[in-house]
């Protein structure tokens, strides 16, 4: 298994992306609010939490991988 060193920060801005999308996800399926304000919201707030959280995932893994040996061709 893989381990990747997260500072305080990291894990606060992925656990807030994560908490983002829940609550976007929440409003899509509640049903208290009319559809139109609530899909409005609910999608807003979902692909923008799952695109942040992609992305903070993805600078995660990427940022702490080891370099590659470079190949001299000259």
């Amino acid at each position: 298994m893989k381990t990747y060193p997260v500072t305080l920060l990291q894990v606060g801005m992925l656990s807030g992306t994560r908490a983002v999308a829940a609550a976007g996800l929440a409003l899509v399926v509640a049903s208290r609010i009319p559809w139109e304000n609530r899909a409005a919201i609910g999608w807003s707030l979902l692909g923008a939490g799952s695109i942040f959280y992609l992305t903070l995932v993805a600078d995660l893994v990427l940022r702490n991988r080891e370099p590659r040996a470079r190949i001299n061709c000259g």
